[in-house]
């Protein structure tokens, strides 16, 4: 039997935990959501940094309501040439609020953007990932970000231990592991859901095993090109400042080393590929055999060495970005067409902060 005291403790610790499960009014006001423009951005537009809206502050039930109200004022989008980009700058706050803001930005075909020296943490940089734009018949992913930008992902918190833990009771408890699980199971869901091009889902399964890895006190950085690259995560292009074209066979090579992340998204988050050197471009040069692929107009071929017969070959577009399509090849049969930016000449391991031009 409770005493009055008991009663009031037991009280006092449930109310905690349904606040904390709900959302209390200790949460932070609600983000501010912005539209700066309602002028739909082309093909060239979405990789300059521009924002059409913005969404700041952390992310409290309700948002994301907010956010599809905001965005039924615009034209009606249907992904042909009706484009907008949303920057975000939050330090998170409720996932479920978070993943129902990437829903809408999916659906929408808003591509994503974290600014210059912007941070996108938790809950935000779940809804970060939805990003995506579509022209014509194809739809892609478009979630890219500064490289001096912080975005980070963690597991789903269990918030509810405060006070006098041992009296939160047990059907408390299960509700929000309850919610916890179905959280996980709506990330492992957009698991399997992809753009057309290039099929890397919404939460790679590298991101998605990353993130349940990292306990909620801290946080799993995209810091590394090789992240970058396994999630599909594009850099500004203008912030980085290398020569556009591979000018040397490192280069060369190792761009078509790098197109597998798109071609067989095969990479593990514990190995960071090696950086191709000049004693490796030689070598292949020397020893690699090769069955001679047809290739493609204006594409240029490279050679590897190995237990099987690689070939890559690429060839540069400048327009409406720059950026690379590149082959790969096994006996001269083609195993997959990526397109890349140029940032995809530099070695996996290069840390963002470290970018040229930085």
């Amino acid at each position: 039997m409770l005493t009055s005291g008991m009663r009031a403790r037991f009280c006092h610790c449930a109310l905690l935990a349904v606040l904390l499960i709900v959302g209390s009014p200790a949460q932070g006001e609600a983000a501010e959501i912005e539209t700066l423009s309602t002028t739909p951005l082309s093909q060239e537009g979405i990789w300059t940094g521009t924002c059409t809206h913005r969404l700041s502050g952390e992310i409290v039930p309700g948002d994301a309501k907010r956010l599809e109200e905001e965005l039924a004022k615009l034209p009606g989008q249907d992904h042909d040439d009706l484009n907008f980009i949303l920057c975000l700058d939050s330090t998170g706050g409720n996932l479920t609020e978070g993943l129902q803001i990437g829903s809408i930005i999916f659906k929408n075909f808003f591509g994503t953007y974290v600014e210059e020296n912007r941070t996108c943490l938790s809950a935000c940089a779940v809804a970060f990932m939805h990003g995506r734009v579509g022209f014509w018949e194809y739809d892609a992913n478009h979630r890219m970000m500064h490289p001096t930008a912080v975005v980070g992902f963690h597991a789903p918190r269990l918030d509810i231990m405060t006070g006098d833990a041992e009296m939160v009771p047990v059907p408390l408890i299960d509700a929000a592991y309850q919610s916890a699980i179905a959280n996980i199971a709506a990330l492992t869901r957009n698991a399997a859901q992809s753009g057309f091009v290039p099929k890397i889902p919404v939460i790679p399964l590298t991101l998605l095993s990353g993130m349940l890895a990292t306990p909620a006190d801290s946080f799993l950085y995209v810091d590394i090109l090789h992240k970058a690259f396994m999630w599909d995560i594009a850099i500004l292009p203008d912030a980085i400042g290398i020569e556009i074209k591979p000018k040397t066979d490192v280069a060369q090579y190792q761009l078509c080393e790098n197109a597998t992340y798109e071609i067989d998204q095969s990479h593990s988050l514990d190995y960071v590929p090696a950086a191709v050197t000049e004693q490796d471009t030689a070598y292949h040069q020397k020893v690699g055999q090769y069955t001679k692929p047809d290739l493609k107009p204006g594409h240029t071929l490279l050679i590897f060495d190995g237990p099987e017969e690689r070939q890559c070959s690429f060839r540069y577009i400048a327009e409406p970005v720059p950026s690379f399509e590149v082959v790969r090849y096994i006996e001269g049969n083609s195993q997959g067409t990526a397109y890349v930016p140029f940032v995809y000449m530099l070695p996996p391991a290069t840390p963002l902060k470290d970018l040229p031009g930085n």
